[in-house]
């Protein structure tokens, strides 16, 4: 069919006479005449054969002819030819590969010929719950232009249904991957107060799109100061935003001076994204004054590993995310008075392989009326041989607990966990250690 072009005021050119020998041409001669007969309530006075018509005139023209059509349709379905109602889901718009549902009759989808067809893309392959009254399919995918309106009809038997009309978008990019925040300088020494020090954390992307990524500074577990004061002692030398790419990372340093009266206090580092839900938390740097502080070495991971109860109300041990100051972190919980086997892994990177010693202890919370909780978790003897993982290997183990009576679900312990790296599964010394503090919350 030639290009429609407004000339003047609204006028179509080609002229009404083109336009009704080329629609003719398509249509039998009953459709013809019906055409003719309706198209003549639409002719104003004193318009003859080959005059200009207005864009409304044709568009009530179109109007009309879609209405044949789906006259057409019906009367075809009740003699048994495809008709469509409607598709599902409603809207009209579907990403191309998603999943939908074409209503109506007489599709007859298990016939070699019926066919989908989407524009000039005709599809022969449908989901087996297909039936007369429901045609299951994906919307094709390959497109050379996305978005695109089509439209949609169903052919079989030598019958052709009614046209729908459809837009076809890109698909929605299915966002996953992980961020993750480790250290990469060396050990503080020992902590003493009004002395500065250095922090070096990596932040590494494996998110499988560019994101833009957000850094807040955590301090918690003080003791002799206060956490405001060592919030304030902190400072980053990049805070955000800034862009990572899938696999790339970017160091950020941490600089703080140890505040007057300091005891204790735990700092830590939390990497998120502007959009979506990506986060994590670096491994926590506990710091004692008068002690010396080690940096977990990201050569090797440490975390707690999920876990299946068949009975959630009887079960004596969760790991779950625990909320500390705002942020999720993985934990256990565990009922008053029992002994459990705390499920861990331990997970070597590259250069990390090789033998590694366990250590454990528990750190007692501290009650909502500042009083430290002691007693009410116990550690059993650690494990008596190293763990052996290879460079890129993950490897489970684990702690026996037992909880007290007073085990209760407001104050928050925690179960600090180190790995010494050996090169040989006997003898030797340690090249380099792992942590990770894990919080115990009663169940």
């Amino acid at each position: 069919m030639p290009d429609l072009i407004t000339i003047s005021d609204g006028a179509l050119f080609p002229p009404m006479s083109t336009l009704l020998d080329l629609l003719g041409a398509q249509m039998t001669e009953p459709e013809r005449q019906a055409l003719y007969q309706q198209l003549l309530l639409l002719r104003p006075p004193n318009v003859a054969a080959g005059d200009l018509i207005r864009a409304e005139t044709f568009n009530l023209m179109l109007n009309d002819i879609n209405e044949l059509m789906l006259r057409l349709a019906r009367l075809e379905a009740n003699a048994g030819g495809p008709y469509i109602d409607r598709i599902e889901p409603v809207g009209g718009v579907y990403a191309a590969g998603t999943k939908i549902t074409i209503i109506g009759r007489n599709f007859k989808p298990s016939n070699a010929d019926t066919k989908v067809s989407f524009g000039t893309r005709d599809v022969f392959d449908f989901f087996p719950e297909s039936n007369d009254t429901h045609i299951v399919m994906p919307v094709p995918v390959g497109f050379p232009t996305l978005p695109v309106d089509l439209m949609v009809k169903v052919s079989t038997a030598g019958m052709v249904s009614n046209e729908y009309p459809v837009r076809i978008v890109a698909p929605e990019v299915e966002v996953q991957g992980t961020l993750e925040v480790t250290t990469v300088s060396g050990a503080l020494g020992q902590i003493n107060i009004g002395s500065p020090y250095s922090i070096t954390w990596r932040i590494t992307s494996q998110i499988t799109v560019d994101r833009d990524i957000v850094l807040e500074k955590k301090v918690s577990a003080v003791t002799g100061s206060s956490e405001g004061i060592w919030f304030d002692a902190i400072s980053l030398s990049d805070h955000g935003p800034f862009k990572l790419r899938p696999g790339e990372f970017r160091d950020v340093k941490m600089d703080f001076v140890v505040p007057a009266l300091a005891d204790m206090a735990t700092i830590n580092l939390l990497a998120k994204t502007t959009q979506g839900n990506f986060s994590d938390l670096g491994d926590p740097m506990p710091l004692k004054v008068g002690a010396t502080t080690e940096l977990s070495d990201p050569r090797a991971k440490l975390a707690p590993r999920s876990i299946t109860v068949s009975n959630p109300v009887t079960a004596p041990l969760f790991v779950t995310g625990i909320v500390i100051d705002t942020q999720t972190i993985p934990g256990y919980l565990i009922q008053p008075s029992k002994s459990v086997n705390l499920p861990l892994d331990i997970k070597a990177e590259t250069g990390g392989g090789g033998f590694f010693a366990i250590e454990a202890i528990v750190e007692p919370g501290t009650d909502t009326n500042g009083v430290k909780q002691t007693g009410r978790w116990t550690l059993g003897a650690p494990l008596a041989t190293r763990i052996a993982a290879s460079a890129g290997q993950t490897q489970p183990f684990t702690l026996p607990l037992t909880s007290s009576a007073t085990a209760d679900t407001v104050t928050v312990s925690w179960l600090v966990v180190k790995a010494r790296h050996f090169a040989a599964a006997t003898g030797g010394t340690s090249d380099f250690t792992s942590f990770t503090r894990v919080p115990l919350v009663g169940k």
